[in-house]
Formats: structure tokens, C-alpha cells, sequence
């Protein structure tokens, strides 16, 4: 009885862990081609996969009504076959009463995309200029105008008066969704939150950044957690956790950008987004269909079911003629 108890706990342990296996998190063969079907039977979902000649992938992330399918690339026809047979087995006669078919919402083909960083704009040569004659030399905390402004007094966050009370950000874990972090750096490794953290762009556990401009998310996440110490600048709140998603530094498709946007979101309280579509006063782009769907899935079971936080950068576009309103991750 003992033996027959341990083998059914074997097999119980080793059929949950080819099922946890069955949930795609990003990585992806260039070979193929990717789909993602909006359905919320998983059995469904692989029986219309199994019909249309694709291999099951696994649940999108954390999203449980989304599934990814994938095929080996073919030569590029005017129209996607894989998509055309959804459409025709969807509509046909035969699959009208099928309860598999009946639910099947779309099928999306994933399509790479840019994202871009929204820093600041660079300071140009007439403030450098009036610093220098001025003989400005103030460290570096007086140099943050945003925390503490002392040439317009007023013109910054008020935070110190919060400070002052103790509060610090202590407890709150803040995920930059970026093109990496500095995790090493004296201004950031006390506070580094490596649980949260994750590279889907090499698909690796730390958030190294790599390529050449891979700053913009270390300059964030200083920010906002730079322990207050002799190095550098202090941020915002000096005593939260900060986590790193790198995902900027390539190419994503919307599956990508949905599970970065759930990425460990019982730990990552608050989603730091300074990104978007082009701030080039044409691209009026919202997140929709499995991005929507992350959003609404992050706000109702995030952080132990208080929600997800997200926080996304207005942009630098008004030279160009953009408008934040029109912007549907910001608004």
C-alpha cells in the first residue's frame, strides 16, 4: 500500500509538471510562425490546433483564455493559410454545433514590433553653457529639481514633507518593464528585487543590459529606488524594491508585451512602462484583443488581488505635433 501511495504521488507530481509546462512565456523558434487564440476551454483550444495542423504552445503567460499555437514558416503567400483555414472550419456548417468551435473568438497572428524608450530630451548646449558660468557645483541630490527645486521653489514632487513622516516606499516592489538593469550598480544593488526580475529578450534570469543603449531602464529604476547613500542621486522612494523586465531591447509581439505586462504580479506590485507607440504625431495605437485582456487580468488578480499598478510615460512628442490624449496607454 505504501509503494502503490508514493507511485500515485509520483504520478501526480510528474502529470502537474507537464501541465504547469503547458504555458508559453516568450521564447521563440524564428523557424515558425506564431497565433494566439482567444478561447477560455484549454481542451478546446488544443482540439482546433490539432484541426488546423499547428502545435500547441501552451497558455499565453498568465492569461488563461489565450493560447499560443505555432507552425513551421512556409513561403509568404498573398494570404496566411493558417488564418483562411480558421476562418473556413470556424464558418463551416459541421462545426456550428461543435462545442470546441463554438467558443473559438480569433485567431491572431503575432507580428513583431518596436517599442520606444521615452526619456528625457537632452539638455542642449545653452543650459550647459549657463551652468558652467555660473559655477554651479552643488552635489548631486540638489541637482535633482524634480525632488527638491531651489531655482523655482515649487516646481517639483513635494516628497520630502512625505519623507519626513517615514514614509519611503518600504514594502512596494516596482518592476521596471524596460531594456534592462544595472542590478550591480552601488545606487541600485541594495534594493535590487531579483524575484521579479526576468530578460525575455535573451531569455535569461537576471536583467543584465547588453547592447550599447540599454540605459534607459537603469535610469529609471534610479528614479524611482536609489538608496539613499554617497553615490549618485537618491530616488524617489529610496526604500522600495526594484525588479527589471528587459523586453525593449528587440523586437516583441503582442503575446511578449502581455506576459511581461502579468510578469510575477503577486510579487510586482506597481509595472513601470516608460514606453510606447511612436511619439510622432500619426500613431494613435492601443493595446487591445490579449494586451486588453493582460491589463484587465493584472487590475483584477494582481497583487493578491488588489491589482496590478501600471504607470506609462506621457512621451516627449509635442515638437512633433503629438498629444498624449491620443495615446491608448496613456489615456
Amino acid at each position: 500500500m505504501v509503494y502503490y501511495g508514493l507511485a500515485t504521488i509520483a504520478l501526480w507530481l510528474t502529470i502537474s509538471s507537464f501541465t504547469q509546462a503547458q504555458t508559453y512565456m516568450g521564447r521563440r523558434d524564428l523557424d515558425r510562425d506564431y497565433y494566439t487564440l482567444h478561447i477560455d476551454n484549454k481542451e478546446s483550444a488544443k482540439h482546433i490546433a490539432q484541426q488546423l495542423g499547428v502545435r500547441y504552445e501552451g497558455n499565453v503567460g498568465e492569461l488563461d483564455a489565450w493560447h499560443m499555437f505555432s507552425t513551421l514558416k512556409t513561403k509568404r503567400d498573398a494570404e496566411d493559410t493558417v488564418l483562411v483555414e480558421f476562418e473556413r472550419q470556424k464558418t463551416a456548417l459541421d462545426k456550428r454545433d461543435d462545442m470546441h468551435w463554438k467558443h473559438a473568438h480569433s485567431l491572431t497572428k503575432q507580428v513583431l514590433k518596436k517599442r520606444e524608450k521615452r526619456g528625457p530630451i537632452p539638455v542642449d548646449q545653452v543650459f550647459a553653457d549657463a551652468q558652467a558660468s555660473l559655477k554651479i557645483k552643488d552635489p548631486w541630490f540638489t541637482k535633482q529639481w524634480h525632488l527638491i527645486n531651489q531655482i523655482n521653489p515649487g516646481n517639483d514632487i513635494n516628497v520630502t514633507g512625505v519623507w519626513k513622516q517615514g514614509i519611503a516606499g518600504k514594502g512596494v516592489n516596482v518592476v521596471i518593464l524596460d531594456d534592462g538593469l544595472d542590478y550591480e550598480s552601488k545606487d541600485l544593488a541594495d534594493n535590487f528585487f531579483a524575484e521579479g526580475s526576468y530578460d525575455f529578450n535573451d531569455h535569461e534570469p537576471l536583467p543584465k543590459p547588453k547592447l550599447w543603449d540599454d540605459s534607459h531602464g537603469t535610469r529609471c529604476a534610479g528614479q524611482i529606488a536609489a538608496v539613499k547613500n554617497d553615490v549618485c542621486g537618491v530616488g524617489i522612494a529610496y526604500e522600495a524594491k526594484v525588479a527589471g523586465v528587459r523586453i525593449l531591447s528587440g523586437d516583441l509581439t503582442d503575446a511578449d508585451e502581455a506576459i511581461a505586462l502579468n510578469y510575477e504580479y503577486q510579487k510586482n506590485h506597481i509595472f513601470s512602462c516608460s514606453w510606447g507607440p511612436p511619439d510622432n504625431g500619426q500613431s494613435m495605437e492601443a493595446p487591445n484583443g490579449i494586451l486588453a485582456d493582460a491589463f484587465v487580468n493584472g487590475i483584477k488578480k494582481g497583487r493578491g488581488g488588489k491589482g496590478s499598478i501600471y504607470v506609462f510615460a506621457t512621451g516627449n512628442g509635442a515638437t512633433s505635433g503629438d498629444n498624449c490624449n491620443f495615446d491608448g496607454y496613456t489615456n
